[in-house]
């Protein structure tokens, strides 16, 4: 009769410490390392998700992070970055750079919330290896600032975070002009 008790216990132990080591595992399994950056509800800030493409490849995650930026989300603390209307017609990636071509619907998104739909693109685009900076086109055209500038070739050295918790704070960044 002991006998059969303490081969239960084992047996339950055993099974237990199988259970905790399966679970543990689980939790430890490592993520991609990629984010998925969107503008938040209020569409006022960036934010970003953990991210697990499907992809692998240069050009196949490329293409997802294209598709996922145009999606609408599952999550309502995310909205998507750009409007319905907005859309990448093409791009094209040659010597580790990145053109995107949007339709004309890009340029009507007013100049504050079109700053924040730059910065996700590049911030997504960024994570991606071999992409070492994005160019934007609008109609065909390059893409100009609020003061009729070309913004260029964009990287994540191109924009300066503020939370917006503390609005006097002092950031120091390096820029590359």
């Amino acid at each position: 009769m002991r006998k059969l008790i303490r081969f239960g216990i084992l047996l339950f132990v055993l099974i237990s410490m199988g259970s905790m080591l399966t679970a543990c595992k689980k939790e430890k399994a490592e993520s991609s390392g990629y984010s998925m950056y969107y503008l938040n509800k209020q569409r006022t800030k960036i934010v970003n998700k953990p991210y697990d493409p499907s992809a692998t490849d240069t050009e196949g995650l490329i293409e997802e992070f294209i598709t996922q930026m145009s999606e609408k989300t599952d999550d309502v603390e995310y909205q998507k970055i750009f409007p319905d209307n907005v859309k990448i017609a093409r791009y094209e990636y040659t010597d580790h750079q990145l053109y995107l071509y949007f339709n004309k619907a890009y340029g009507d998104i007013p100049a504050p919330e079109e700053v924040l739909c730059r910065g996700a693109v590049v911030h997504n685009m960024m994570q991606i290896e071999g992409v070492e900076g994005v160019s934007m086109y609008v109609d065909n055209l390059p893409l100009k600032d609020a003061n009729g500038i070309e913004v260029g070739i964009l990287t994540n050295d191109s924009f300066v975070e503020n939370p917006g918790e503390q609005i006097n704070s002092i950031q120091n960044t390096t820029l590359t002009l």
